[in-house]
């Protein structure tokens, strides 16, 4: 059946129409292509980052001071345009100032969670233990208080933003040796700790090599960091006294200083000043309020202090004392750097995945931080110019 001229055209009209519609259902399908394109571009990406610190415990009130500063940093570079629209989050968990929690909590952030890079470990006895599993996994772990001599080098995943102590003790002891002219030193040191060991060995590693110097008494305890309790010294505390030093040197975790300090000042021992490496405000105002100013005159070697006269310690200082309401603690100061330069090396890379994020970290030079002029040198360990201090009237006053 022939069709009418009449049909002819309806049908052609119809195609043509038909032809229409697919050109402009093609048109909106592209134009929704590109439009998802570019919603996907402009999403958001969630930086996870691991953060294992311990919140509660011995060591809690210095891991809190040091998560304090990592939400500070956090929440800058979220309202800044370092990272364009990208965030940071934290995957936050407490180890309780346990090392076997420690253990299993970095087990369950790198298998369960998933993450790159955690901000942590907080002990060197604890960054000790996880080091094989970050290495075997490719995660990387920047402690922001980790300070043992030699760490670093069980893994290339492993840095540590915070002075180690082979950098601290040398510069401290030439320091505090011109400043007092002490002759006769005395050590304590807690054995069951990474970091105290490491403090110790440099300590007298350093004095051994100096003529002029002796060591006359030494007292070693060993005490868990998860362990409230602090074992009795002062029986040997009291014979310690009779030696007669010029100066006691003490190496161990926050819990460990404040007691040996008091247990010495129980028996006697006040105008024998300490030397302590990363010795805080914290402690130092608390030992004072309990031992009626035992700690005054004490000597730190540390990291970072809040009468430093950097404009980025300065803005740091001012913006944690408006939203904290107190003093920033050096804690609180090496968890608000690390954040700080996790971000900048995050900025650089194309890929939020470990070795990317390894090879830009390993390469930062000369970076401006609380600290002043910050680097990663050889085996992920940081480069910047330590800071010696004495207790004045509750206080930290640097030695120049």
């Amino acid at each position: 059946m022939v069709g009418t001229p009449d049909d002819t055209c309806h049908n052609l009209k119809q195609s043509e129409e038909m032809h229409m519609r697919n050109i402009l259902l093609c048109l909106l399908l592209a134009l929704g292509l590109s439009a998802c394109d570019a919603m996907e571009e402009d999403t958001p990406e969630r930086y996870a980052i691991g953060v294992l610190l311990p919140l509660s415990g011995p060591l809690g009130p210095n891991g809190d001071a040091a998560f304090k500063g990592m939400e500070l940093a956090r929440d800058e570079v979220n309202a800044s345009s370092l990272l364009g629209n990208d965030r940071l989050e934290f995957i936050t968990y407490d180890d309780q100032s346990s090392l076997d929690l420690s253990h299993t909590q970095a087990t369950e952030l790198i298998e369960e969670q998933g993450v790159p890079v955690i901000l942590g470990p907080f002990t060197s006895s604890d960054t000790q233990q996880i080091t094989p599993e970050l290495d075997n996994a490719g995660v990387i772990a920047l402690s922001p208080t980790s300070a043992a001599a030699g760490l670093g080098a069980a893994s290339p995943y492993l840095f540590r933003s915070t002075l180690p102590v082979n950098k601290m003790v040398s510069a401290g002891i030439a320091t505090s040796k011109r400043h007092w002219g002490y002759r006769r030193a005395a050590t304590v040191v807690n054995t069951a700790d990474v970091f105290s060991k490491s403090s110790h060995d440099e300590i007298t590693s350093t004095l051994s090599h100096d003529p002029d110097i002796s060591i006359v008494s030494e007292i070693a305890y060993a005490r868990d960091q998860s362990s409230e309790d602090f074992p009795d010294i002062l029986p040997e505390l009291i014979e310690m006294k009779t030696a007669d030093p010029d100066v006691i040197f003490i190496s161990g975790l926050a819990p460990d200083r404040v007691e040996v300090i008091l247990q010495a000042h129980a028996v006697g021992i006040m105008e024998t000043p300490f030397i302590v490496p990363l010795l805080s405000i914290d402690e130092v105002n608390f030992i004072n309020r309990e031992g009626d100013g035992a700690a005054e005159n004490a000597m730190s070697f540390n990291v970072w202090l809040a009468d430093s006269e950097h404009p980025r310690s300065l803005a740091f200082l001012n913006s944690y004392q408006n939203r904290y309401a107190e003093q920033p603690s050096s804690y609180a100061a090496r968890g608000y750097a690390a954040v700080h330069i996790l971000a900048n090396a995050l900025a650089q890379v194309e890929r939020f995945e470990a070795d990317a994020i390894r090879d830009v970290l390993a390469k930062t030079r000369d970076l401006d931080t609380v600290f002043g002029s910050f680097s990663f040198g050889e085996n992920g360990d940081a480069e910047y110019d330590p800071v010696v201090a004495q207790v004045k009237d509750d206080a930290f006053v640097i030695i120049k």
